[in-house]
């Protein structure tokens, strides 16, 4: 939720950074918008492939890390969202 600092009046959303000043990002950039990438694919509830075919067994995402690489079932390797897709 977009906030405004009492002391410095610079706006910041609460869910990206920390909530003392100055609003530093909880994580790198990239690593943030990877882990939204990656929720994005789970809230779908479907099942997921790998982008390039190595694998078709459509499989369950298990686990999203702190970093936003994806756990899937059957599999003990981490994927990035932009390496799966939906079934």
């Amino acid at each position: 939720m977009m906030q405004r600092c009492e002391k410095c009046r610079r706006r910041y959303d609460d869910a990206e950074a920390w909530t003392l000043c100055p609003h530093k990002l909880l994580m790198p950039r990239r690593l943030l918008e990877q882990k939204k990438a990656a929720l994005k694919l789970a809230e779908t509830g479907r099942k997921m492939v790998l982008v390039d075919g190595e694998d078709e067994t459509p499989r369950h995402i298990v686990a999203i890390g702190w970093s936003g690489l994806i756990t899937l079932s059957g599999l003990d390797e981490e994927f990035r969202p932009d390496q799966l897709q939906p079934a």
